[in-house]
């Protein structure tokens, strides 16, 4: 009898602790404006916010988009084979950068719209403009497992790096120097 006391008392601790955790990302969600879009929606969201609340701290790796708020942490899973690559070209100023912060990252060439080109020998990936927003930042989603080559180009100046998709590669490119 003791022992399905214990295990009910158990279980039910274990499915409070599970509302409350998702009551806090609900309520995280909600106070930033989030609510109800995929993880993938919420990082295009955040990196093109104006003004980045203070109160939370949002990073994206390979795999997922991690919210980190005074109601706690939550990761929500990148959906799709796809790869999120944010980058900063930039002429004076950088900084080194490996996870890309969405909420904390900023760069140097803020509001500015460049041609870029992402390929590699078999395929281009992405081919366009591309406008950074307040942070200097523009993010792109790629597809997963690649390797590839960036080329940046802007007012006279290009920048040409080589980058990979895998869930373990940086979703921070900073390297990207206009000359």
């Amino acid at each position: 009898m003791k022992t399905k006391i214990i295990v009910g008392a158990f279980a039910i601790a274990i499915a409070f602790s599970m509302f409350l955790a998702m009551s806090s990302s609900e309520s995280t969600l909600k106070r930033y404006g989030l609510e109800g879009l995929s993880a993938n929606e919420m990082v295009e969201k955040l990196e093109a916010m104006s003004v980045n609340p203070a109160d939370l701290m949002a990073s994206i790796d390979g795999e997922s988009l991690r919210l980190d708020s005074e109601d706690g942490v939550h990761e929500y899973e990148v959906e799709g084979d796809v790869f999120y690559l944010s980058f900063a070209p930039y002429i004076e100023n950088t900084h080194p950068c490996a996870i890309h912060n969405l909420s904390t990252c900023q760069a140097e060439l803020t509001e500015e719209t460049f041609d870029v080109v992402v390929e590699n020998d078999d395929e281009v990936f992405f081919q366009g403009e591309a406008t950074t927003h307040k942070n200097g930042f523009k993010g792109i989603w790629l597809p997963r497992d690649v390797e590839a080559t960036i080329t940046v180009y802007y007012d006279g100046l290009s920048a040409e790096e080589s980058i990979e998709t895998y869930a373990d590669s940086p979703t921070c490119l900073t390297t990207l120097k206009l000359e």
